[in-house]
């Protein structure tokens, strides 16, 4: 069994997939004493794989978990405070990002591929949130939000794809997207003349945030982390 080396280091949990991008290019990698400069490496099993000369170990069981993210926790790993200390000595980054004023389902994993696929634009994954508002949301704010609104991405305009948007009174709705553009939600909110006060996610897929109380955590079984990858 053979699997790609950004893969396998990104498992440890050591490295974000970009710290490993720079590994790579920097010819800090080595595998079974061969220097590995692209991440589509293929290692094979039992491969010995050094990193600034260190062996790595990478970890035998594959882990998964939701936590219920509080506001005022990052998920960029080196900032405090930070969802990882939830995890204390367990090797599990996050999968994507929730802003630090977004709650929420939020998925950590050691398993590399689990995470591309949760990821990959290609996969169209479904995650639902749920928003509070400042003023009070009409018609032509829940119309323009479904059909897509321009928002601002650094330097660029990007026109949103199609959401699912429902109503919920007049100063909260749910928005379904396909997508996870940086702050996208805030901005589409932003974009139709409101602004968002509370921004809850409360599904990935099929995998839904339920009752699980605000920073707590539970570990999944394969099973029901791979909901997260199940269209509605």
């Amino acid at each position: 069994m053979t699997k790609r080396i950004i893969q396998l280091l990104m498992q440890t949990s050591q490295w974000t997939r970009s710290q490993v991008r720079l590994l790579l290019k920097e010819g800090r990698v080595q595998v079974d004493g061969k220097t590995v400069l692209g991440e589509h490496y293929f290692v094979k099993e039992g491969s010995l794989i050094t990193v600034n000369g260190e062996k790595i170990k990478l970890p035998n069981e594959r882990l998964y978990f939701i936590l219920n993210k509080p506001r005022g926790y990052s998920c960029q790993k080196g900032t405090h405070p930070n969802v990882l200390s939830f995890f204390k000595n367990i090797p599990v980054f996050a999968v994507g990002r929730l802003d630090k004023d977004t709650e929420g389902l939020l998925l950590l994993t050691n398993d590399g591929d689990y995470a591309h696929r949760i990821l990959s634009p290609d996969h169209k994954t479904e995650k639902e949130y749920f928003v509070t508002t400042l003023n009070a949301l009409d018609n032509y704010q829940l119309n323009t939000l479904a059909e897509g609104i321009s928002i601002k991405l650094g330097t660029i305009r990007y026109l949103t794809k199609p959401a699912l948007v429902k109503q919920k009174d007049k100063h909260s709705l749910f928005i379904v997207i396909k997508e996870g553009k940086k702050r996208q939600i805030r901005k589409m909110l932003k974009g139709v003349g409101n602004k968002v006060i509370t921004l809850t996610r409360i599904r990935i897929g099929k995998l839904e945030l339920a009752d699980l109380k605000i920073g707590t955590t539970k570990q999944l079984t394969k099973e029901e982390a791979f909901l997260a990858l199940t269209a509605e």
